[in-house]
């Protein structure tokens, strides 16, 4: 079999059932279980199983988590969508580049709720690639909207 189809394969089947539905459990992995998905994929990439370029997992899981995002985002009827609420206001302010409103934040599980990260990742940019977690700098953004 040549490299081109086994990589073909290696997407369609071990990349398949890795992001399968990752969007909704990959922020309650441990650093832990991060590189153990890691290695797996390092032993895949020795085997010849996937090209030397292929993305780690923390990349894929983000790029999963913003293809969700964007089809909440654009989808009128997408099922998620209740979870963005709108934003009113009464004031002439800057224009944003999104009009929702965050979510509140009130318990520890909102640091990993695909929402709530993949929406500050996309609003502030994405300068940390770790899952479940918010730069300092959004973490005190996030601290002075919430008092």
């Amino acid at each position: 079999m040549n490299a081109t189809s086994l990589y073909d394969v290696f997407r369609a089947t071990i990349v398949a059932k890795l992001l399968y539905c990752s969007s909704a459990w990959s922020g309650f992995c441990s650093a832990s279980d991060i590189s153990h998905f890691d290695a797996f994929i390092k032993r895949c990439k020795r085997y010849g199983y996937c090209p030397d370029n292929f993305l780690k997992i923390s990349e894929l899981f983000s790029d999963a988590d913003d293809q969700l995002f964007s089809h909440v985002l654009y989808t009128p009827a997408h099922v998620l969508k209740p979870l963005l609420p709108n934003y009113t206001h009464d004031y002439n302010l800057q224009d944003r580049s999104h009009n929702f409103e965050l979510i509140n934040k009130n318990a520890h599980l909102n640091d990993r709720h695909l929402i709530y990260t993949t929406f500050i990742h996309r609003v502030y940019g994405r300068q940390n690639t770790n899952i479940g977690t918010v730069t300092t700098k959004h973490k005190s953004y996030l601290q002075h909207i919430n008092q």
